[in-house]
């Protein structure tokens, strides 16, 4: 039996479409679809791009490693090493008050609380000094402001900083210490400030209250 065909031209072009375009799109998925494969089981950094020393690791159980502390999927940062908290006392007559001994460490400091103990307000004022040795000379010329307060009689101020305040030896000193002057009266107990923060780098020890 004879079975006739019928197949217009136009049919044809468009099946013959039809197949290029599939070749087509198969050479186009074609190394995807290889690429996609061969990268299963490679290694794949994370990184931080201003350091190629800064990136996550896997471990041999598929567990992402990191710096931070992971709690319930989130990822926190750890708690600082070498944390310090310290009260030290400003004399309230306008004289300097040095806060610590000198040091080479570099600081960050996270906090500051100051607390006024007379009956007066005071301004507090707060100055790192550039040092040769480990004598702090109140003295010196090499010296950056860091900040002020404004404390009210018998009040405390409460600054917690979201970005810590980084603070290092000055250009040219090796070691720096930390001095504040305070306005008020030269009667009162005086005002005492709580540093927190931690110890970036170096070697520091807290003053003994």
């Amino acid at each position: 039996m004879n079975t006739n065909i019928g197949i217009r031209k136009g049919r044809v072009v468009a099946a013959a479409l039809f197949v290029l375009a599939g070749m087509g799109l198969a050479s186009i998925l074609s190394p995807l679809v290889s690429s996609a494969l061969a990268t299963v089981g490679q290694v794949v950094n994370i990184a931080d791009h201003s350091s190629s020393a800064y990136f996550a690791k896997v471990d041999s159980n598929g567990a992402l490693k990191t710096a931070g502390t992971v709690t319930g999927g989130n990822v926190s940062i750890s708690a600082p090493q070498n944390a310090f908290s310290f009260p030290a006392l400003s004399r309230p007559d306008g004289a300097i008050s040095t806060q610590f001994d000198p040091t080479k460490a570099t600081l960050a400091f996270t906090g500051f609380r100051v607390a006024n103990e007379t009956s007066v307000s005071t301004t507090v004022a707060m100055y790192e000094l550039g040092e040769p040795s480990t004598t702090c000379d109140t003295g010196t010329s090499t010296r950056r402001f860091l900040g002020t307060f404004s404390v009210p009689a018998g009040q405390t101020v409460d600054e917690q900083l979201t970005t810590p305040q980084i603070v290092k030896p000055l250009s040219g000193s090796p070691y720096w210490c930390l001095v504040t002057v305070a306005s008020g009266t030269s009667s009162g107990v005086g005002f005492y400030t709580t540093y927190s923060g931690y110890v970036a780098s170096g070697s520091f020890t807290p003053p003994v209250a």
